[in-house]
């Protein structure tokens, strides 16, 4: 008999286990491993033969039978007695090849087309300046302003945003209270000039004590990110959003928070809004209630080929992303060591983050989830695990 499986089919296993996973239907199935089919996935695991094998009659026990059932029945294969049963012996399974791609990386850079590093840039966040109210620990889990009193120069955010106009997707976040930038009026006609998409990310206690705050934030004409970080005085304030592109974002630090939360959405009539746990150092059992994964959560994730792909080499949260900090340093994720300064060419950062830095290339190959069998279906690891220095936030392992 002759086995070929599909090429949108992965086959993944630990000492004890197959994972199937169809990522063309999103269907799968787990079976126990057996000495039969330890042989037949090692000829599966073999690229020279393109997923195509021959199962001899010695290797069809029970355990294969019910597993060649299973492939049929998630549409992952076919079987055939003669080569001529099939329209094509032939099926590519999924290969990567990332060291290529960095070397080939390397290569164009050190002959000078450094401008190809700017299709990696996806997002550019500013921490333009500081607020009273700013909470570091926060910011290394959300975009959320810190404390400080540094500003970042126009100059250098005038730099920035000629870079990301010019970058394939263009994004960029501006963070702080941007009602006390000694430089207002100069940052919001140098972002009309460009077509990218600019957000401002502001606290609602900054919003709530500056002067005719509504009125600039009208005027502006951006995207405005609101955090609610006084869930109080957003209920009782007075203030009209219905003609702002505003999203409020509402902290969660405990269950009770959510309830609440949504009395607030409700009264104020919020239509675009995000839920966002926080970790405080005191509240793991409410994420482990509430944020861990399950099973059943990571196979309802329904991913296709290349979002498969993409959990083998990058991190898809983090990957592109470049942060200003107040303090002329740029990181890749707050939650490392800083990779250069803001004096710097974006490229140059670019670069030595795909090519050496820890952040966009963390995959959960590492840790307890490298032997776990949906890693590469699970999302890829978030702040949260870098903040609790714990790999696997599941129910699963």
């Amino acid at each position: 008999m002759y086995l070929k499986l599909y090429e949108d089919v992965f086959v993944w296993r630990n000492e004890r286990e197959y994972f199937i996973y169809n990522s063309k239907n999103y269907k799968s199935f787990l079976c126990d491993s057996t000495p039969c089919l330890e042989i037949i996935y090692n000829r599966i695991a073999d690229f020279n033969n393109l997923y195509f094998i021959l199962i001899e009659e010695d290797l069809l026990d029970v355990s294969v039978k019910n597993w060649i059932d299973n492939i049929i029945k998630i549409d992952a294969g076919c079987v055939g007695e003669s080569l001529d049963s099939f329209d094509s012996p032939v099926s590519f399974p999924p290969l990567l090849r990332i060291q290529t791609d960095i070397e080939r990386i390397k290569w164009m850079y050190s002959q000078g087309y450094t401008g190809e590093m700017l299709k990696y840039l996806h997002d550019i966040t500013i921490h333009i300046n500081g607020s009273l109210n700013g909470n570091l620990y926060y910011a290394r889990q959300m975009e959320y302003p810190i404390k400080t009193a540094n500003f970042i120069s126009i100059d250098v955010v005038d730099n920035l945003l000629l870079y990301v106009s010019k970058s394939v997707t263009k994004n960029i976040c501006i963070i702080g209270n941007i009602f006390s930038y000694y430089a207002f009026d100069r940052l919001f006609k140098t972002i009309k000039i460009y077509d990218i998409n600019v957000s401002i990310c502001i606290l609602f206690s900054d919003f709530i004590e500056a002067e005719n705050a509504m009125n600039i934030l009208n005027n502006i004409n951006l995207k405005v990110v609101l955090i609610i970080d006084d869930i109080i005085g957003f209920r009782e304030c007075i203030c009209d959003y219905s003609n702002m592109d505003i999203q409020f974002v509402f902290p969660i630090l405990k269950k009770d928070d959510i309830s609440e939360v949504f009395d607030v959405i409700d009264l104020k009539k919020c239509n675009d809004y995000l839920l966002k746990p926080l970790y405080n150092g005191d509240n793991m059992s409410f994420f482990k209630n509430n944020v861990y994964l399950r099973k059943d959560d990571i196979l309802n994730f329904k991913l296709n080929k290349r979002e498969v792909y993409l959990h083998y080499v990058v991190n898809t949260n983090f990957f592109g992303k470049l942060i200003y900090m107040p303090d002329n340093k740029v990181y890749s994720n707050l939650n490392y060591s800083h990779i250069g300064e803001n004096s710097e060419l974006v490229t140059e950062l670019i670069y030595r983050e795909i090519v050496n830095g820890k952040s966009w290339r963390f995959i959960r190959d590492n840790g307890d989830c490298s032997n776990c069998l949906y890693k590469y279906l699970c999302p890829s690891p978030s702040n949260y695990e870098l903040i609790f220095n714990k790999m696997n936030l599941c129910c699963t392992i």
